[in-house]
């Protein structure tokens, strides 16, 4: 297991070496910036629950260590204060910080069991990050940042 961490540390640092950056790079240059110009439409109960739902079981807890099983059983009574924290978030423009801790584990591709580079990194979010990735993707994906 520390091998398989000290593996996945590594990932960043041997991806940058591998890396070229070019200070001469002009193309920002072509990007006008707008003030304000992301809005995000609120979110309400229906798709609160609508999006709850959706979200497959049996997927692992994270670092909280809730169960997406536990969420969908109290969903009703947790979605009007989630819907305030996910809102306030959204017009913000603050995530909360404990949501941005993700529980890092290894999946085995393929070869030898003993070889730390035959594991892939998978980072388990929260429900609670997971959902909101969610309506901020369904409300820039919409028209108009319409979410139903």
């Amino acid at each position: 297991m520390k091998a398989t961490n000290h593996n996945f540390a590594l990932v960043g640092p041997k991806l940058a070496e591998n890396m070229s950056s070019k200070t001469d790079d002009d193309c920002l240059c072509y990007i006008i910036p707008e003030p304000n110009i992301i809005a995000f439409k609120t979110a309400n109960e229906m798709y609160m629950h609508n999006t709850i739902r959706k979200l497959k079981n049996g997927k692992a807890a994270s670092s909280d260590k809730i169960p997406l099983s536990i969420i969908k059983d109290v969903m009703y009574l947790i979605t009007k204060p989630w819907i305030i924290i996910f809102n306030s978030s959204l017009m913000n423009g603050v995530f909360p910080y404990i949501w941005t801790i993700a529980r890092i584990t290894h999946n085995f591709k393929s070869g030898a069991t003993k070889d730390v580079n035959n594991y892939k990194p998978v980072s388990v979010i929260s429900v609670f990050s997971r959902t909101l990735v969610r309506i901020v993707h369904a409300s820039c994906m919409s028209p108009l940042g319409q979410i139903n």
